[in-house]
C-alpha cells in the first residue's frame, strides 16, 4: 500500500540527523520499489552531501530522483500554463533575447520611462551594455516569478506609463506564456477543491533543505499533500521552538 498523502514537515538544527530521517523514511516506504523516490535539493553541493551522507548511513543511495525545486514546480504545473505551453514558454533564454531586441529599440528607449536605462546604454560599447543588462534583467524577472507573481501578472496586462521595468516585461511577454501565469491558476483551481493531480506528481515527494522557498512554492508543495505524501526536511538554526524562544 503506498504512503499516506499529506505534507508532514521534519525541522532540526542538525543537518545530519535531518539526513537521517529522510534516510529511513525512504528504507520504509512502500508502494513501488522500481519508481525512484524524488528529492528536491536546492543546489548541486546539497546533493552530493546528501547522497553522501546516506550512502554512508545506510550502504547505499541508490534510485534517487534530486531536481531543484523550480524545475519540479515547472513540470507539475505545466499543464496550467496557458494554451500553447512548451512553444511560448518564455525561457530564461528566450526572456535575454527578448529583452536585448527592445533595449537596442531606440524608438521605445526614447520613451520618458526609459531615461536611467538610456543613461546606462549610452556609454561605451552599447550592444555589450545591452546584453549584459538583458542577462541582469532577466535573472530580476526571473526571480520576480517566484517571489513577485502579482507584478508580473499586472504587468502582462498593462503596465504603469512610468514604470521601466513594467514597461520591458510587457513588452517581452505578449504572445508568450510564462511560470506565473500556471502558479495563479493552479492556486486558484486548488482553492475551488476540485483541482485535478497533476500528472508529473510522484508517489512521493521529499524536499531536503530548502530554505529559501518563496511562499508561492511552499503552498504549491502543501497542496499537494491533497494527493501524496510531502516530506519536507527544514534546516532550523534554532534548538529550540521557536514560540519558546524570549
Amino acid at each position: 500500500m503506498p504512503s499516506s498523502p499529506g505534507f508532514f514537515l521534519h525541522h532540526g538544527n542538525d543537518l545530519s540527523r535531518l539526513a537521517d530521517i529522510l534516510g529511513r523514511e525512504l528504507a520504509a516506504a512502500d508502494g513501488d520499489w522500481l519508481a525512484p523516490d524524488t528529492v528536491l535539493v536546492p543546489q548541486t553541493s546539497m546533493r552530493r552531501w546528501l547522497q553522501n551522507s546516506l550512502a554512508e548511513r545506510f550502504g547505499i543511495a541508490a534510485n534517487l530522483r534530486f531536481r531543484p525545486p523550480a524545475g519540479f514546480l515547472g513540470d507539475c504545473l505545466a499543464p496550467w500554463l496557458p494554451p500553447g505551453g512548451a512553444e511560448r514558454l518564455l525561457t530564461p533564454e528566450r526572456l535575454q533575447w527578448r529583452l536585448f531586441a527592445l533595449l537596442t529599440d531606440t524608438r521605445r528607449m526614447a520613451h520618458p520611462a526609459f531615461a536611467p536605462v538610456r543613461r546606462f546604454l549610452q556609454g561605451d560599447e552599447p550592444q555589450t551594455r545591452a546584453w549584459r543588462l538583458a542577462a541582469e534583467l532577466g535573472q530580476a524577472f526571473e526571480t520576480y516569478q517566484a517571489w513577485r507573481r502579482p507584478w508580473l501578472l499586472a504587468w502582462s496586462r498593462q503596465a504603469p506609463d512610468d514604470d521601466w521595468q513594467g514597461r520591458l516585461w510587457h513588452a517581452a511577454s505578449q504572445g508568450m506564456v510564462f511560470r506565473a501565469q500556471a502558479v495563479d491558476a493552479y492556486l486558484r483551481a486548488a482553492a475551488q477543491g476540485d483541482c485535478p493531480r497533476p500528472p508529473e506528481l510522484p508517489a512521493r515527494v521529499n524536499v531536503f533543505a530548502c530554505q529559501n522557498l518563496s511562499p508561492d512554492a511552499v503552498r504549491v508543495l502543501q497542496s499537494f499533500g491533497r494527493w501524496t505524501a510531502v516530506r519536507f526536511f527544514l534546516h532550523n538554526p534554532c534548538e529550540s521552538y521557536w514560540g519558546d524562544v524570549h
